[in-house]
């Protein structure tokens, strides 16, 4: 299906195909136009979401449009999204997702950035003998 050109209705389309407590939406003004950003909590790098997306947009001032996508934002991975199938699908691989209030678009941005532990020796099993080593997931 199709994004709609109003923010509201892509919105409740998203809640209603994501619900969980990791999926954020940050809702912003980008010059006159509403818009939100979609982004899981824990898979997301938080940091370059304010450098290279809410920096650029609270400098832009006027009507956003498609056109401004180009010029405003700085990641240097962007894709465009058409449907809700790529949106969610964007959404859950670690891309945070821009929709903006008449743009029946989003725009995708790969700031991926999982939490990884160190091989470490295991505060809860002792060995007297070989490798102290403990593996965990990523």
């Amino acid at each position: 299906m199709k994004l709609f050109s109003s923010l509201e209705k892509n919105l409740e389309k998203i809640e209603k195909i994501m619900r969980s407590d990791d999926l954020s939406v940050l809702r912003l003004e980008i010059g006159s136009t509403a818009a939100a950003l979609i982004f899981a909590k824990d898979i997301v790098d938080k940091e370059a979401i304010g450098e290279l997306i809410l920096r650029p947009a609270a400098g832009f001032s006027g009507e956003f449009t498609e056109k401004d996508s180009v010029k405003v934002f700085l990641s240097p991975e962007k894709k465009t999204v058409e449907t809700f199938e790529d949106l969610t699908s964007s959404v859950v691989t670690g891309e945070a997702v821009f929709v903006a209030d008449g743009i029946k678009k989003g725009f995708a941005f790969g700031l991926r950035k999982f939490e990884q532990r160190a091989i470490a020796e295991p505060p809860t099993s002792t060995v007297l003998k070989g490798p102290r080593e403990g593996f965990v997931e990523s």
